[in-house]
This record gives structure tokens, sequence and C-alpha cells, in this order.
């Protein structure tokens, strides 16, 4: 359409360089910048809860390469690193452009899809530019770390959210100021972490944990949180049961332990509150969830888990009126996952999940996944077969299940199985020589209760859809 006829719609790259005198990293293109708990900066999709229960906050990484095709979670500009004594320094400047629907001098929403297949979606490409300017300073001791962090981001256009009442203290503008203070200090078998910030426009956020493991086998985490709701930072993305950090508290508990031999058992509660209201609950809300697992590998052969989590919310019962109550909300789930070696060159994988969910007003509704994958290493080339089939049944929206399955590199890949059918995929990997590689991946998606997918100019008139990644590498 009109300039974007010919081309990709998405180009990226970066040179990267490590030890450069007292410089330990240089980073030129796109890059990621990971500093504290997230609170401030963290332009990385996070994984949030999950059986690894002693994973809560994300990796203080600094300043690296950015290599996903994720067309927002990266920054582009320049970066540097440099270490002084027990003390590292890191600036970075990033500009770049964003999608969204401007209007005069101003824009509702930021689009972070990066899809651009239509005449409307096109014609709100790079219409917003973002400017971030940031520095962090940490210094080590020889059992506490300090690290303190400033951001400045800058938008061509102000930030003007369509006025709802569940929104009434998002930012709004074109300029954030934001700054944390972020710790880590071990005494003995406890570890101490925790981050606090602040911006601009007013709010702050605190984040604070400590794990500790008082035997081997026994590892324990406690983490509070709190994130009032006049903090809104565009590039935080930190420990939460919301989609961004604003206006939540909770504290989570987790733990895993190894009982006997082969076995370890994990475990986590979270319980967390909302003060101010959200979308789709229109008054200040409540919820909790929990998860337990069992993993059990009694040889080098076999690998199996079962994984068992329950959640409870408040959702709206009347979402069209803007005082509506509120009702119940629940969603439990269970899994079971086994992988087999069979030999040195093929191993099959097996999963079956079946959930549940139910609120105050209509009955309980069911979902269920069943799946077969198979791993094959060839003997005579260097050629590497992944394929899977999976069969699902989840009608109803509440009962959708994510699933994540292997893609080529720089592709994170857990797609949302929703309806009655299946999916299978097939992806392979080619080590055509020390310095060339080639990855293929071919994925389709059949329903057996639509015969089109999509609407408007997105609509495929079919009951399948197909989906073809491919990855060249050179190294030099």
């Amino acid at each position: 359409v009109g300039r974007y006829h010919t081309g990709f719609d998405f180009y990226a790259g970066y040179v990267q360089l490590h030890h450069l005198g007292p410089v330990k990293t240089l980073v030129v293109g796109n890059l990621k910048a990971n500093f504290g708990l997230g609170l401030v900066i963290h332009p990385e999709i996070g994984l949030g809860k999950s059986a690894d229960v002693m994973n809560v906050v994300p990796r203080n990484s600094g300043l690296q390469k950015s290599s996903s095709t994720d067309e927002y979670n990266f920054l582009r500009g320049a970066g540097a690193t440099i270490n002084v004594g027990r003390s590292e320094f890191s600036a970075f400047y990033s500009y770049k452009a964003l999608d969204g629907d401007s209007t005069g001098t101003a824009f509702s929403y930021i689009r972070t899809d990066g899809l651009h297949r239509t005449v409307s979606t096109l014609s709100r490409k790079n219409r917003i530019t973002m400017q971030v300017a940031g520095a962090n300073w940490n210094y080590r001791f020889s059992n506490l770390y300090l690290g303190l962090t400033v951001i400045d981001t800058r938008l061509s256009r102000d930030l003007e959210p369509e006025q709802k009442p569940y929104n009434a203290f998002y930012f709004r503008g074109n300029h954030q100021l934001s700054g944390g203070l972020n710790y880590r200090f071990r005494f003995k078998k406890f570890l101490f972490f925790g981050e606090e910030a602040t911006q601009s426009k007013g709010g702050f956020a605190v984040l604070n944990g400590v794990a500790v493991s008082p035997v081997s086998l026994v590892n324990l985490v406690i983490l509070h949180r709190y994130y009032s709701k006049r903090y809104d930072v565009l590039l935080a993305n930190a420990f939460a049961e919301g989609s961004k950090v604003n206006d939540e508290e909770g504290f989570y508990f987790g733990f895993e332990i190894h009982p006997i031999k082969c076995w370890k058992i994990s475990a986590y509660a979270d319980g967390y509150s909302f003060p101010w209201l959200r979308y789709g609950v229109n008054h200040p809300s409540s919820g909790y969830d929990a998860l337990v697992a069992a993993n059990f590998i009694p040889n080098k052969k076999v690998e199996m888990y079962w994984r068992f989590r329950y959640e409870q919310k408040e959702k709206n019962l009347q979402e069209a009126s803007i005082t509506g109550f509120t009702g119940r909300y629940d969603l439990a789930s269970a899994r079971y996952w086994v992988s087999v070696l069979v030999n040195k060159r093929l191993t099959l994988k097996t999963l079956a999940e079946i959930n549940r969910a139910s609120d105050e007003k209509e009955s309980p509704t069911f979902g269920w996944l069943l799946s077969q994958e198979a791993s094959y290493m060839c003997k005579k080339i260097p050629l590497t077969f992944n394929v899977r089939c999976e069969w699902f049944d989840a009608v109803n929206y509440d009962n959708r299940i994510y699933s994540y399955e292997r893609d080529v590199p720089s592709v994170f890949a857990v797609p949302m199985l929703y309806g009655c059918g299946g999916r299978w995929f097939g992806n392979c990997q080619w080590a055509v020589s020390k310095k060339i590689s080639i990855w293929l991946k071919i994925a389709q998606t059949f329903y057996a209760d639509r015969n089109t997918i999509g609407s408007d100019l997105e609509l495929i008139n079919s009951n399948h859809k197909t989906d073809i990644h491919t990855v060249v590498r050179l190294r030099f």
C-alpha cells in the first residue's frame, strides 16, 4: 500500500562489543536496558508467575543487544557500561518510532503488536517517536549490592488515553522522569532484595523480598509489592498480577523442597488487591492464586511433572453498567507432562491438561488439551527435527489454554488455543557448516467448530491457518 509495497515490514540490527579496556559492554542498534527489579525499566517480555516458583524477579542484566523479533519491547540507539573498581556506570540513549492513532498533537494509545496488514494499521505506523535517556550506577560491597537508575522518557506527542473510570490515574502527557534504588544484601543463609521507585508525575512503587535456604533441600521466598495508583511508568515491567505496574498490593510466598530422591515439590500462593478500579472490574477488588507442582526424575531417560493451579478474583457481572456489580470468578487447572528419551536420538513428550472456569452467573465450563511431541537428531547429517500434534476443546474463552512450543531463534511462541480443533507444527535445524545454520518451522491450527477465521479484512475463508517461519544465520 503506497510507500509500503516493497521490502520488509521490520528491520533490526545491532553491534555489541565486550571488554574494550574499562568499557565492559558497548551496544549500538537494538538493545535492552534491564536494571533493578523492573520498576523503572525492563523493556522485555516478562514471564510472571510460573512453576519455577523461586524465579520471581527479572534478571538485572544491564545493557545487552536485543535480537528478538518483538517489535515493541526493545530500545534503539547506543549504550555503554564502564567498570571502575567495584562500581559500574551505564548510560544509554534510544530514539525509535512507535505506532499510534494520533489526532492533532495527541494520541490515545501505543500499538504494540507490530502488525501492519491493513490501510488503517499502516496509517498508524511510526506516527509517534519516543526518546529515552538513562543511566545506572551500581556498587558492590562484600555482601551488599546497591544500584541507582534514572530514566528520562519523552514522546513526540501527548499520550491522552480515552477517559474511563478505571484509567483515571494512568500517565498522560509527553514527558516522564523516573528513578529507582535497588539493593541486594546477603546475610548468612538469607538474601534480601528489593527496589523503591518514583516518577515525576507522582506516585511510588516498592518491591521487597527475602529468599532463604535453611537446608540444602529447601528453598523459600517471600515477596511484597505495593504500587500506588498514581505510579505508571511506560517502560516498567515488574512482578505483578495486572498487566501494568500500577495500583496493586500483594504478598507472594513460594517454596521448593526435595523430600526424597528423584522428587521435587514446588508451590506458591499469591494474594493481591487493587485499591482502584480496573478494566472489567468496576470497584476496588482482590484475589489470590496458588500452584502446586511435583517433578519426578527417576533416571536420565524419564522426566515427568504434575501441576495444579487455582485462581480466584472478581469481575463485572454487568459489564455495560458503569457501577455494575462484581462477582467471584474461579479458574482451576491440572496438567501432566512426561518426557521419555527412547534412545540417544529420539525423545518423546506427552502433555495433558484440563481446566474448569466458573462465575456466579453461569454454569461451569471446561477445556482440555492433549499433545504429543517427538524430537529426532539424524545420525549422518547435522539435522534435528521436532514435531508436535495436539488436540484441544476450549469453546469458552475463559477456558483458553496456552502451550509453549519451540520456534526459530529469537521467537518466543506461546500460542493461545481457543475453540475446538487441533494444531500441529514441525521445525528443523540444519547446521550446513560451522558458519551457516538454517531453521524452518511450519505450523497449522485447524478448527472443527467454524468455517472461517478472523473477521473483516483479516477474514480467512477456511477452517485452518498456516504459519511459516525461517531463519538463516551466518557467522563471520
